[in-house]
């Protein structure tokens, strides 16, 4: 039993209360993450975010669908969500945008180690360009 809240068993109250919700996602057909939070000895208070899933399991998550509502405002297409391009050292798959984040607002995934990275919508759009097959020219 926990008797007090502390940075260190922040994560074992997140994991249990994620694990309880597991069967309730099941049913309803939502996947569930934690946001940000803070907390005192006593109470704990933390943002959960509830998403509708797609067919493929995938998470509708906010910045997917900012990405959807607003990927005319970057000069890219709806359908360039989930496309994949390379940059740098690596290669990254578009999950979403933040539109309050003028500079960066793009957010893409690294495929190889499930990191979240954001860049320049100018960026993202000269590197899916520059994409082997792209359907979208230069």
């Amino acid at each position: 039993m926990i008797t007090t809240i502390e940075r260190n068993n922040l994560d074992t109250i997140k994991t249990a209360v994620l694990e309880a919700l597991i069967p309730v996602g099941e049913e309803l057909g939502l996947s569930f993450e934690f946001g940000r939070g803070n907390f005192t000895e006593n109470n704990f208070v933390v943002k959960l975010e509830i998403a509708t899933l797609n067919e493929d399991g995938t998470t509708n998550d906010r910045a997917a669908d900012d990405f959807t509502n607003n990927a005319f405002r970057y000069g890219l297409q709806t359908t360039d969500l989930g496309r994949s391009f390379a940059m740098r050292d690596g290669r990254y798959t578009i999950t979403g945008a933040k539109p309050k984040n003028r500079k960066y607002p793009i957010i893409a995934e690294d495929v190889a180690f499930g990191t979240a990275y954001k860049f320049s919508a100018m960026a993202v759009k000269n590197a899916l360009a520059s994409e082997p097959n792209s359907l979208r020219g230069g």
